[in-house]
């Protein structure tokens, strides 16, 4: 501290033509919030006074802080996609386009459709319509952004992913090689797009105890658990449409969810013997990033997310709200 308050003052000595109003905006501007800091405070515009207070130590105010930790990565699911997404950062060539272009690649052996083309909108690609499209672009995206946030030095303390985004939660951790991230995401949204068009999905501004009643008042499963005040159901169209109209007469906010399948119930269950037998190349491993479950709310071992695991991933309720307290 003694030797940054010296520096202060010979920069000051040094530039007599900044204002010593100027000297202070850009130390109190936006700088790194250090463990160790101090603060100084002056009255008026003399240079002189404010060298001989710089110069005096005793003077200044000092304080010590927590150093912040890194930061927990949170993987949203599906819906976080948008047309044009990733596109600047594509065309900037840094570490979030080359791994893109890995993910790409990765991306081939299981999929009919080219994934830089998709997200550039090109004329005779696909479009976010079709969910075994949008949710491998998205994984490719969110595991790009986690190598761009990585190049600039921020790395995460741990990770959680809400549904489909705990694979790219998986992958950006190292839990799963990005060919079997890559398989995960696109031979299961495949299946999903041939069992799909039976059911659906609608969010709730309710707690999940109360949720809980509305699903057994119309035959529909809980889904997701968002927050205290979020919950998700999926079943049948029909039972999601008297819901629907069951939320308007009670004025509960409701919102349809895009899609038509329920994941997150007993609608998946038709899908396991397929979904368990096109994952079973995979070789999950641990990894020292820790990895918060949506599926059990808790920390769990890399080597545990096997073809089983994401089977159950899409199968069972997404215990979201949990997995967040438990990592905070």
């Amino acid at each position: 501290m003694r030797a940054a308050l010296e520096r202060v003052a010979d920069f000051v000595e040094r530039h007599p033509d900044v204002p010593v109003g100027a000297v202070a905006r850009m130390l109190a501007g936006s700088r790194t919030v250090f463990e160790h800091r101090a603060a100084l405070t002056t009255t008026g515009t003399d240079r002189d006074t404010l060298v001989e207070r710089l110069r005096t130590t005793d003077q200044a105010l000092r304080g010590a802080g927590r150093p912040a930790d890194d930061p927990v990565w949170v993987f949203p699911g599906q819906g976080a996609q948008w047309p044009g997404m990733a596109v600047k950062l594509l065309d900037e060539n840094g570490a979030f386009a080359e791994q893109l272009a890995q993910c790409a690649r990765a991306l081939e052996p299981f999929v009919d459709w080219d994934l830089l083309a998709v997200l550039r909108g090109e004329p005779g690609q696909p479009d976010f319509d079709r969910v075994d499209v949008v949710q491998p672009a998205l994984w490719a995206v969110m595991v790009s952004l986690a190598a761009q946030w990585r190049a600039v030095g921020v790395h995460p303390a741990a990770v959680i992913g809400h549904s489909q985004g705990e694979i790219a939660a998986a992958t950006a951790a190292g839990a799963l090689s990005l060919s079997d991230g890559a398989r995960v995401v696109a031979l299961r949204s495949r299946l999903i797009a041939q069992h799909a068009g039976d059911g659906g999905m609608t969010s709730l501004a309710l707690p999940r105890t109360q949720a809980e009643e509305a699903a057994a008042r119309f035959g529909l499963e809980v889904a997701a658990v968002n927050s205290p005040d979020n919950t998700v159901l999926a079943g049948p169209v029909e039972a999601l449409d008297r819901l629907t109209a069951w939320c308007d007469e009670h004025d509960i906010r409701c919102r349809r969810v895009p899609v038509d399948y329920a994941s997150h119930s007993s609608f998946v269950d038709v899908m396991r013997d397929q979904l368990l037998d096109a994952l079973a190349p995979i070789a999950p491993r641990d990894t020292d990033t820790p990895l918060y479950s949506s599926l059990t709310a808790n920390l769990i071992h890399g080597s545990d997310l096997d073809a089983d695991y994401w089977y159950r991933n899409l199968r069972h309720t997404v215990a979201f709200e949990a997995a967040t307290r438990a990592a905070a």
